[in-house]
């Protein structure tokens, strides 16, 4: 019996070991792997926040920010804890998300095995799972932290789920609860949760019972045990589509309809399994056809689909798995399947990192009912078919992973294999844009325009490169095709305005200036031109109405406080500009903007003490501005320290060697001294 129980200990802990290294060595090219130009930036690199890494003011804005169109606070603090440790060391980040993928694959075959299916399909599912090529894109992106971070709460969540079942207890139910809500928060897809617990009832559990007689008796208590669970969807689906909405990526309908979304969820569901099952031309991006489908296509993929449906449902008496596998894969694909469409796509290799578990159960379980069937075929042919299966993964999941080392990779796979080159184009053309190269960038965005003359993106990046060259009426005509293709994007209509201004057309500028505010009155970049206009044309009152919005809606930026207390200074109103600066000063502290500005005002209505503070902590953070130091000289030789003032500017021209003006102020000190 001792023996035994050492051999089935030894047993799961090689099951174990071999998960760790399946999940881990395909990835291993990974750890050499930098960031990439598609969202790494905005989640990482140039992001002003996480780059600080961990302290009490990034955790306060991971709780509470919408950025980039999400509510995942526990993301967030995923890459801000990745930067206090790595820094910007892009493979310490990497590292993370291939911890966290070993430890979903470990919770994936935890949690199949103590629901009950037996431990050599509950190891062949995990292993296929942990080299999947379909997980490549969210294991290798590290901007897909959340799709990990969802998966791992996701499963935690179901193994407690689990132990709760055995033992009732409401220290299980606060664990459960909390897991989910983790889970909700690193990305909102976990919404399906409470509905994938009924689907885990039925299998592997077997406590619910798909007879009328057993739900007409239970019905309540069904509904009632799991009522919790359902309690803050409402909220995160309402944040999700607030901030959604708040940076314009909901495509309206008048842009897709109906019919092309319901036509596109069904050819992505079709799409997802013939992936899962040969998972050969894989990209970061597949467009949405939108009605430039084949019906030949979309007629097969309804009728695989159908069968599917109505092969699940007959074997329900027989074996439930099958019904249970493929409404896990459809009800957990539903938040992204494209009914509510976000962004261009029209499926991603992601979105299939948790739908793929129940394809996994189906794909498995059938091929041991229904392999042995053929009279040649015994265990050791089955196991012998999933050991090539799974070889077979790790070959595609090894080369994938060359795709996300960097950028040009990345983009490169883009043009060759996705079904519409124009977005890897548009993507090699911000490449060289960075690099200052606008003339090659622009032969990138033509061909993307050439690839999908629909595209709005590429216009608008046209007309961003041909404004980089000076050619402005090009940069205008770009901007006016991109907003025609797409006029509620904020940003494409942004460009068109200011395009406008710098044309003198100023009018037309501040028409689209107001119709970016529209669509996002959050958006800084509008507001503030939008003010500089009304300032030069004397509108005092308008630009004061804007400046004073600005300063609610996007509070964290001084540059509305600083212009209205700018314009009260002009409207005469000393107290209200004061008063303005002193909030200003109290809300951003130690920001050279505030107290440059600041310590002006004071200057000019002669308070010179205080003046003299705020100019002396701007420079300690922007040693080079010589205008203030300058009036720090002239304060203090106002107050007879004229030595002090001689120091101050030998001080500065250290900092700032054979500056002119400090030259010049300090000869003339001297030679006043001389005198």
């Amino acid at each position: 019996m001792v023996k035994k129980e050492k051999e089935r200990r030894n047993k799961i802990i090689f099951l174990i070991i071999f998960l760790c290294l399946s999940s881990f060595l395909p990835f291993i090219k990974l750890l050499k792997a930098d960031f990439v130009s598609w969202d790494d930036e905005i989640y990482v690199t140039t992001n002003a926040k996480v780059v600080k890494g961990l302290n009490w003011e990034n955790v306060k804005w991971a709780f509470s920010t919408t950025y980039f169109g999400f509510y995942y606070p526990v993301t967030w603090l995923s890459h801000i804890i990745d930067v206090e440790l790595y820094n910007l060391n892009p493979s310490g980040h990497h590292l993370t998300s291939l911890i966290l993928h070993i430890l979903n694959t470990l919770l994936l075959f935890f949690f199949l095995k103590r629901g009950g299916i037996d431990e050599t399909k509950s190891f062949i599912m995990s292993a296929l799972f942990s080299v999947h090529p379909l997980t490549v894109e969210s294991v290798g992106w590290i901007s897909e932290r959340k799709n990990l971070l969802a998966f791992f709460f996701f499963f935690l969540s179901l193994n407690i789920y689990l132990t709760y079942l055995k033992k009732s207890s409401v220290k299980n139910l606060i664990l459960l609860c909390i897991t989910f809500l983790l889970g909700l928060m690193s990305k909102s897809v976990v919404v399906t949760f409470p509905v994938i617990l009924y689907l885990i009832d039925i299998f592997p559990v077997k406590r619910l019972e798909l007879k009328y007689d057993f739900i007409k008796k239970n019905f309540f208590k069904l509904i009632y045990e799991k009522l919790i669970f359902f309690i803050p969807l409402p909220i995160f689906a309402v944040l999700t589509i607030i901030a959604q909405r708040e940076i314009n990526a909901l495509t309206t309908f008048d842009r897709l309809s109906l019919m092309d979304r319901i036509a596109g969820a069904i050819l992505a569901y079709a799409r997802y399994i013939y992936q899962f099952l040969f998972p050969l031309k894989l990209t970061a991006f597949y467009p949405h056809l939108r009605g430039n489908y084949s019906p030949f296509i979309l007629l097969l993929s309804i009728l695989v689909l159908t069968y599917l449906i109505i092969f699940s449902i007959y074997k329900i008496k027989k074996n439930k798995v099958y019904f249970v596998g493929f409404f896990f894969y459809i009800i957990n694909l539903l938040p992204v399947i494209g009914i509510l469409q976000v962004g261009e796509q029209g499926s991603a290799d992601r979105y299939m990192y948790i739908p793929m578990v129940g394809l996994l159960l189906f794909f498995v379980f059938f091929v041991y009912e229904y392999f042995p069937k053929l009279k040649f075929v015994n265990e050791k042919m089955i196991l012998s078919f999933f050991l090539l299966v799974f070889l077979l993964f790790c070959f595609k999941t090894f080369n994938q992973t060359k795709v996300w080392l960097n950028s040009e990779n990345l983009f490169k796979n883009m043009v060759l294999e996705s079904p519409n080159p124009s977005q890897g184009y548009i993507n090699i053309g911000l490449e060289y844009k960075k690099k200052g190269d606008y003339e090659t960038a622009i032969k990138y965005y033509k061909m993307a325009i050439e690839a999908d003359p629909d595209k709005a993106g590429a216009y608008n990046n046209l007309g961003s490169a041909l404004y980089q060259l000076k050619d402005l009426e090009g940069a205008n005509e770009a901007f006016k095709k991109a907003c025609e293709l797409n006029p509620y994007h904020s940003v494409m209509v942004y460009n068109l305005a200011l395009s406008y201004e710098l044309l003198g057309k100023y009018d037309e500028a501040e028409k689209n200036y107001l119709k970016a505010l529209k669509l996002n009155k959050k958006a800084p970049a509008p507001r503030k031109n939008l003010i500089n206009i009304y300032l030069r044309q004397k509108r005092i009152d308008e630009s004061l109405k804007l400046s004073l919005e600005g300063e609610k809606l996007i509070d964290y930026d001084p540059y509305f406080f600083i212009t209205t207390a700018l314009i009260y200074q002009e409207l005469g109103e000393k107290e209200s500009a004061k008063q303005k600066f002193e909030s200003a000063l109290s809300k951003f502290g130690e920001n050279y903007n505030v107290l440059l500005n600041y310590g002006n005002y004071l200057y000019s209505i002669n308070e010179f003490d205080k003046a003299l503070d705020l100019f002396l902590r701007a420079i300690k953070i922007e040693p080079k501005d010589v205008a203030s130091i300058l009036k720090v000289v002239d304060i203090e030789i106002s107050k007879g320290n004229i030595e002090i003032a001689k120091e101050i500017l030998k001080s500065s021209l250290s900092i700032n060697p054979d500056d002119p003006l400090l030259l010049k102020k300090l000869e003339s000190i001297s030679q006043e001294k001389g005198k």
